[in-house]
């Protein structure tokens, strides 16, 4: 189904185009934050030896021998 073109739309939907691509950009960059943090909290949490966490932003504070 062809929807009607108009002079507005015609404008409009190179403008509306670039938004969605830029959105979709960022969408995508934030799930590769996201991944990346929890990569980083719960995966390399478990490879530190007891004594090196400092408690950062990425990885939380645990206990030894829990």
């Amino acid at each position: 189904m062809e929807l009607p073109r108009t002079t507005f739309s015609n404008a409009v939907d190179p403008l509306i185009t670039r938004i969605g691509n830029a959105v979709s950009w960022i969408w995508a960059a934030l799930l590769g934050v996201i991944v990346i943090n929890v990569f980083m909290r719960y995966v390399l949490q478990e490879l530190l030896p007891c004594g090196m966490n400092h408690g950062g932003a990425f990885v939380p504070t645990f206990t030894c021998g829990s």
